[in-house]
């Protein structure tokens, strides 16, 4: 929350609910995270606080407060005015640099299920996906409309109206995947299945699964999938039966 800026609140409350990443004990990207305080955002301030103070307190060795003097350090810390060198201005809100759909299903373990099989077609596959999952994305999605892409940046404007004016249970949409490709540097998803209000025709849709390391990019899935259509053999590809996702339409920023 920005100091100052917070008449909006119950919606950034809503988008943290609803698009936040879900914590995945084990993961790399977790690494830094040691111990976990479980709080009900239903629960009234003093209850959560309390929750939190008696967490940390057994943590660290201190003695638990008294009510009372959890009451009174709360009314100082609700009461307590900050002075702030500059004046935040409310600004114009940044436009989302695509719209897409936010996969809601895990794929790791669907893919690991494919790599499992004894096939040699499957073995550069097999490294490729070992690399990707040291640096598993926190989210997966598939682009429906990019603000560089003049195919579809006009899209968004509709988009965005439908994600402010519909609940988060009627932005959910089923899709299928129905094809994995990969070459040396990157691995994705064809994906079909969408409604037809929300793609541009005759526009191939796809989930980028990962990359070799940092140093590719997430849109080089875009000519990859180019490249296997146009014959390239130095794409590997397999069909899939056609495998049911979810996702939730959703800006990126």
């Amino acid at each position: 929350m920005t100091p100052q800026r917070t008449n909006d609140f119950k919606s950034v409350i809503w988008r943290f609910q609803t698009y936040r990443d879900k914590f995945q004990p084990g993961h790399p990207q977790e690494g830094p995270v040691d111990r976990i305080i479980h709080v009900d955002m239903t629960n009234d301030p003093i209850t959560n606080y309390k929750i939190i103070v008696q967490n940390i307190g057994s943590e660290i060795g201190l003695t638990m407060p008294s009510d009372t003097e959890l009451e009174t350090a709360l009314k100082h810390a609700q009461t307590h005015e900050v002075t702030f060198r500059k004046e935040v201005k409310s600004g114009k809100k940044s436009s989302p640099r695509y719209i897409g759909l936010r996969i809601i299903n895990d794929i790791q373990p669907i893919l690991g299920e494919i790599f499992k099989k004894d096939d040699h077609t499957l073995s550069s596959g097999k490294q490729l996906f070992e690399s990707i999952q040291k640096r598993w994305p926190n989210h997966h999605h598939v682009t429906l409309a990019h603000l560089k892409d003049p195919s579809s940046s006009d899209l968004i404007p509709s988009f965005l109206q439908r994600i402010q004016a519909s609940s988060s249970h009627e932005l959910e949409f089923d899709f299928a995947v129905n094809e994995l490709l990969w070459n040396e540097r990157i691995m994705a998803l064809r994906v079909h299945g969408i409604p037809s209000d929300m793609v541009t025709e005759g526009k191939e849709y796809h989930i980028t699964v990962g990359t070799l390391n940092d140093d590719v990019k997430a849109f080089e899935s875009n000519q990859l999938i180019k490249d296997a259509d146009a014959g390239n053999k130095n794409i590997h590809r397999i069909s899939l039966e056609n495998i049911n996702l979810k996702g939730l339409l959703a800006e990126f920023y």
